[in-house]
């Protein structure tokens, strides 16, 4: 079953290899036209899971049996690397994309990703919970699987279009 966390659908732990992304689409704020490649694709699906997670970490403070801060923490410590490269790979989107806008384009993106994950916060009854489990799937992944779970678990938003010829 999947649950709606943030911006994007996070997957529950217990979702099927298959099952629909649990992370929901947040509202477009690219430019019809910036197409994004495969990896750009897989680059902002690992950005809303980051997203979400961070959120999560900064607004379930009811919840401290779940530690989601320090969950938190953990992940940007042991995903440290692939955090980093994905971002860079988005970056090149929007300055490809954008020019001499492009900072200010991507930050907006950012921005929008986190408040429409802020929204479903209070929205969603078991977002906390939800996080908690997305936390306890990751904690089984190695490294280098961020983008290959973020592939298979979050949904692209509707802001993300790939180019023709690419497959996401």
């Amino acid at each position: 079953m999947a649950a709606v966390v943030g911006g994007a659908s996070l997957p529950s732990a217990a979702a099927s290899p298959g099952a629909t992304p649990v992370v929901a689409p947040a509202p477009p704020v690219v430019t019809a036209g910036s197409c994004y490649t495969t990896p750009e694709v897989r680059a902002s699906q690992v950005r809303q899971l980051q997203t979400e997670l961070m959120v999560a970490a900064l607004s379930c403070t009811g919840y401290p049996d779940l530690a989601l801060r320090d969950r938190y923490n953990a992940f940007v410590q042991k995903f440290g690397g692939s955090l980093n490269s994905t971002a860079t790979v988005l970056r090149g989107h929007f300055q490809r994309n954008h020019g001499r806008e492009h900072s200010r384009r991507f930050d907006a993106y950012i921005t929008s990703l986190a408040n429409q994950a802020a929204l479903r916060s209070f929205d969603e009854p078991s977002y906390c919970q939800t996080a908690g489990s997305v936390f306890e799937a990751l904690s089984g992944l190695d490294p280098r699987e961020i983008e290959a779970y973020a592939a298979r678990e979050v949904e692209a938003t509707e802001a993300v279009m790939p180019c023709a010829g690419s497959r996401s």
